[in-house]
Parts: C-alpha cells; sequence; structure tokens
C-alpha cells in the first residue's frame, strides 16, 4: 500500500506562537494520520512536485510501499482541561468570525479549517472527545475574486442568484 509522508507548514507555524499540533501527515488510500514522529520500514522516495501537489497542497512529500510506524502518543503539554479550554476557545474564535461577517479568502479559510480539524482530531483521537466544528465553520462568508472559477471548482454547480457580479 503505497503511503505519503509530509510535513504540515501550518501547524509548525501554529507551534511557532505555542501550539503543541502533530506537525506530520501520513496519508494512505483509507486514513491521514497526524503525528509527530513516522519511521519507514523499507526503502522510500522523496518527491519535489511543484506543478502537482497533493489536494493538501503539499509540494514534498515521501512515498513508500514499505510498512510504517507513527507515533500517536498525546501531546505532552495537553491535558484534559487543557483540551476542553482549546475546544471552546476554537468554538468561540469560530463563532466570531462568523458574526464580525469578515470576508476570508479561500486560502484563508482552508487554514482555518485545517487548524479546527487539528483540534478536533486531537480531542478525538487522544481524548475520546466527539467535536465538530462544522456548524461554525459553515457560518464563515468567503471572499473570492473569480466567482466564477470558484463556483465551479468548490460549489460544482452555477454560481447562486445572490453572488458579486464578475469584474
Amino acid at each position: 500500500m503505497k503511503t505519503r509522508i509530509h510535513v504540515n507548514q501550518h501547524h509548525i507555524r501554529a507551534n511557532a506562537k505555542g501550539g503543541d499540533l502533530p506537525v506530520l501527515t501520513v496519508k494512505t488510500y483509507k486514513e491521514n494520520i497526524k503525528c509527530n514522529k513516522v519511521v519507514v520500514h523499507g526503502p522510500s522516495t522523496v518527491v519535489y512536485s511543484p506543478d502537482k501537489p497533493l489536494s493538501c497542497g503539499a509540494k514534498v512529500w515521501i512515498e513508500t510501499e514499505a510498512e510504517v510506524t507513527v507515533n500517536e502518543e498525546p501531546p505532552a503539554a495537553k491535558n484534559l482541561e487543557e483540551i476542553f479550554s482549546l475546544v471552546k476557545t476554537t468554538t468561540t474564535a469560530l463563532n466570531a468570525l462568523a458574526v464580525a461577517g469578515k470576508r476570508l479568502d479561500a486560502d484563508e479559510l482552508a487554514e482555518i479549517t485545517e487548524e479546527t480539524d487539528a483540534v478536533a482530531l486531537i480531542a478525538e483521537r487522544f481524548y475520546g472527545i466527539d467535536v465538530d466544528f462544522s456548524e461554525q465553520l459553515s457560518k464563515i462568508k468567503i471572499r473570492v475574486d473569480e466567482p466564477r472559477k470558484f463556483s465551479e471548482w468548490v460549489l460544482g454547480e452555477e454560481k447562486p442568484a445572490d453572488w458579486p457580479e464578475e469584474k
């Protein structure tokens, strides 16, 4: 089974600001695992593909058919109280973005979505807490410079009637 391993740059940036998120993603056809340590038990290849990145945007990754071992220990600095606080803070921040009505571009929304996914993953995998931020994320408005392209790419349909006119 082909496995791809890449570094999550958003998590590295968040960790530099005091976060404690896993910075590696191990992808197979059936799952994505976030972690901080991966051991590849066999040959592997480092791939740089700037013109054809992975769907997550990674342009450099490791590919292997060999078995991999993933370190899935909970982040050392997090206890249950800190996880509840992190979930509450994330929910509050998402609600504030929605209420403020600030329009985000697609990259900003993707980064926020990735961060919320990381919080949900830590809460669920290591502490058994089921967290879903999809309702809050759905309320955040998107600013798009190319409405037609965005509509075709993301919505997969014609743009809505209230969509801004093209310039």
